[in-house]
């Protein structure tokens, strides 16, 4: 999930999103540079709460939304290209938002979620994974399962197990399996916490994360380390990270160190200096043997709302000791200050202007009410899949008929406007032209003898 970070600590340009699980197996978290859910002030994620652990819990009310899909694309040079598109389906009384921080899904909780990529060959998407999640009560993710697409068919890949303290609180262990005709364990992470509620500990069998807090529970260190097995077990430095506070509690400054030698040996450092409340920029230095160097800065801006709408990477020059241009990251809202597209730009010094260019992003999102005003019962069904989201003039449709039967197909627009109806006969895997639609938010409904299955889809033009 969020953020990959490049030298001296400024984004690269490609998002994506991951669990923190997964950078714990594929990366060792080998300095990932997520940003935490808890600060707001760009230290690395530490703990993976997943699902509604500490979570956006959000009941449904009449202005409440979820994010139900994304598009991303990536530019080549010339324009932007489709790169690939994700959708999320939930059951009655589930949601979530995007963390802010990082972009990231780990508070979504979806019951189902697809991603489609674009396949530039056929000029479509092609099903790619599918993730599903199972709960407890008060929605806590109780196992979280991920399949990929194999041979014309979802094919079982890996899939996490969550163990929680007695009043469900405390995320207290989490079994990683992966399937190899079964399912297999493959690591097993232990939580241990303080009296606050503070991750002391999470530890697996190769790898360690401690971390220690002041009396204003402000965490001041986090220490990974990670084991050789062969030919015994051996435990090595491998990061960590030094954090200080101002009087209100705010994070001025945070230091990266990595083991060598069996050493700490200084890497980056990250000041942060505030306007209010608000972290106006963040100073990166680079150690050099003996000395901090400048390398750049994080120049940061904020709508009304106190939200971020840009963060732009200045690299410091220092024969001219002037910070210059070179790329930035925006953000746009929505009337619930939930982001609504995300993108990268750089800097032309020969035309003195920003543009995307040849590596740049963009994310366009979704949202859907959690009551629309106008249209009853149009709770989302697993079974009923449309895609891509958006659609631009073509909207696959599967509702996993097992065999060919009479239905009727209903869209109507987010006003209840209705757009098209049509009695078919057929397995209810369809392709259906959307590209006279207008841009927006549609309600698409199947109705058999079994009853109806209602979803929401969106168009972009």
């Amino acid at each position: 999930m969020g953020e990959e970070w490049g030298d001296f600590g400024e984004p690269k340009k490609r998002f994506r999103m991951k669990k923190l699980y997964f950078l714990l197996i594929t990366l060792s978290i080998a300095n990932s540079g997520i940003r935490a859910k808890t600060t707001g002030a760009g230290i690395p994620n530490i703990y993976p709460y997943i699902g509604s652990v500490n979570g956006n819990n959000n009941l449904p009310s009449s202005n409440a939304s979820r994010i139900i899909g994304y598009a991303s694309y990536l530019h080549n040079g010339s324009s932007f290209q489709h790169v690939d598109s994700t959708t999320y389906s939930y059951s009655f009384g589930r949601g979530g938002a995007l963390s802010l921080e990082e972009m990231d899904d780990n508070f979504v909780n979806f019951d189902d979620s697809y991603t489609y990529l674009w396949d530039a060959t056929s000029s479509s998407y092609q099903n790619h994974y599918h993730r599903f999640q199972e709960y407890l009560t008060g929605n806590k993710a109780a196992k979280y399962t991920c399949r990929k697409w194999d041979d014309a068919q979802w094919k079982d890949s890996s899939r996490f197990i969550y163990h929680y303290n007695n009043d469900l609180t405390l995320l207290d262990q989490t079994d990683f399996e992966i399937w190899q005709g079964q399912w297999l364990k493959h690591v097993i992470y232990y939580n241990s916490y303080n009296s606050h509620g503070d991750l002391l500990r999470m530890k697996a069998n190769t790898y360690i994360m401690n971390f220690s807090y002041d009396a204003n529970f402000n965490m001041l260190t986090r220490i990974d380390s990670n084991a050789t097995i062969s030919p015994s077990v051996a435990w090595h430095r491998k990061s960590k990270y030094d954090f200080a506070y101002n009087a209100s509690n705010k994070m001025t400054s945070y230091t990266l160190q990595e083991g060598v030698g069996g050493f700490w040996v200084n890497r980056y450092k990250f000041d942060h200096t505030y306007s209010g409340n608000r972290i106006a920029y963040t100073d990166v230095y680079e150690w050099l043997g003996s000395v901090w160097v400048l390398r750049g800065r994080h120049l940061f801006s904020y709508n009304t709302s106190g939200m971020k709408t840009a963060d732009e990477w200045q690299d410091w020059d220092a024969v001219s000791s002037v910070f210059q241009h070179s790329t930035r990251q925006l953000w746009t809202y929505n009337t619930y200050d939930q982001p609504l597209t995300y993108y990268s730009e750089t800097y032309d010094p020969v035309n003195n202007n920003w543009a995307s260019v040849n590596g740049d992003f963009f994310y366009r999102y979704y949202y859907q009410a959690f009551i629309p005003a106008s249209l009853p019962d149009v709770s989302q069904h697993a079974d009923l899949r449309l895609y891509p989201q958006p659609a631009n003039d073509r909207l696959t449709i599967d509702a996993h008929f097992t065999v060919s039967q009479n239905y009727q197909l209903t869209v109507v627009d987010a006003s209840g406007k209705l757009m098209l109806q049509q009695m078919r006969n057929d397995d209810g895997n369809i392709q259906l032209s959307v590209a006279s639609f207008p841009a927006g938010n549609y309600f698409i409904s199947i109705q058999n003898a079994e009853g109806r299955q209602s979803k929401q889809f969106l168009i972009a033009h």
